[in-house]
């Protein structure tokens, strides 16, 4: 009989793993506290951007980071808040970050995140020759917009970086270039850099469902449960609860956490994340910020994936059917 394995989080990454256990010849059932309740399809893995950005290969502690994160703290529509509760707690955690920073570290980081994403797009593949979806995954790359040429020009060392490290791409210095590749951005956007390896899927909640239909079609099982520390342990021992009013304990396992994680789940088994730093994007067709005044005019049609400048890190438009 193949050994039984339990999978927290029936999200996106819960799903890849229980996949991967699945190919290795483990029996898996998936716990999620949402699963048959309607809340199942609202979570981040069914409403995101939606991309496997293999060519983004620079971590997010990097030179000059530091500097810019007041102006975001002061910004309310900035990406980054931190709760003043919490800021004190947050200082270690901080001082590692800033040290990774450092130039030598941030190099060592590009070289160890390109290796990283160049496994991942092979298990990508991997997967997709396994169960299918190629139907729902799009190839169009991605195009990097700038305001003028010097901030085009202040971007040329991660340019550098990504020509060092083989990621393919184009640059790009007039809008009648840019509307080549992306019609309808605004003219204020003179240059630009495309780059060919971006991938995403055209449905997150489509795909989605895709990985879940494989997942039970290879005999796993997704069950209504939610996660609790029974004694304390520091996340390391929990219990599955099963959703109703017996709330009765379906089995006892042992729990390693890494990546993004439901912040309750996380608060409830005392796994010690840094969980003071709030990170949020805000993308285009955010409420308070419109969309035709940042990027386009009314007649944008994406197809391509878009990100200004200033965020070199971030999916700001990421096109789906």
């Amino acid at each position: 009989m193949a050994e039984t394995l339990a999978v927290i989080g029936g999200g996106v990454v819960g799903l890849n793993v229980a996949l991967a256990l699945q190919r290795e010849g483990f029996a898996v059932t998936v716990y999620d506290p949402d699963e048959g309740s309607g809340n199942d399809t609202l979570g981040a893995s069914h409403r995101n951007a939606g991309g496997f950005a293999f060519s983004d290969i620079f971590p997010l502690a990097s030179p000059g980071i530091m500097a810019r994160a007041p102006g975001w703290l002061l910004d309310p529509l900035g990406p980054l808040a931190i709760r003043p509760g919490h800021a004190l707690a947050l200082v270690p955690w901080l001082w590692r970050f800033w040290r990774a920073t450092r130039p030598e570290r941030y190099r060592a980081g590009v070289a160890a995140q390109t290796a990283l994403m160049t496994r991942s797009q092979a298990a990508l593949e991997r997967q997709l020759s396994a169960i299918g979806g190629r139907e729902l995954i799009s190839k169009q790359g991605q195009l990097q917009v700038y305001e003028g040429a010097a901030s085009f020009a202040a971007s040329s060392t991660e340019w550098d970086l990504r020509r060092e490290h083989g990621v393919a791409f184009d640059l790009l210095d007039s809008p009648e270039q840019i509307a080549d590749i992306q019609p309808g951005l605004s003219p204020r956007f003179t240059h630009a850099g495309f780059t060919h390896g971006w991938i995403n899927t055209i449905d997150p909640a489509r795909w989605m469902a895709h990985l879940r239909a494989a997942f039970i079609g290879g005999g796993g099982r997704i069950e209504a449960a939610a996660v609790h520390d029974p004694g304390g342990a520091g996340g390391r021992s929990v219990e599955v609860r099963q959703r109703g009013a017996d709330d009765d304990v379906l089995q006892t396992v042992a729990v390693e956490v890494t990546g993004a994680v439901d912040a309750a789940a996380a608060q409830d088994v005392a796994l010690g994340l840094p969980q003071e730093l709030d990170v949020g994007i805000l993308g285009l067709d955010h409420p308070e910020r419109g969309t035709e005044d940042q990027v386009g005019g009314p007649r944008l049609v994406g197809h391509r994936a878009l990100a200004e400048g200033a965020d070199r890190d971030v999916p700001q438009a990421v096109p789906v059917e």
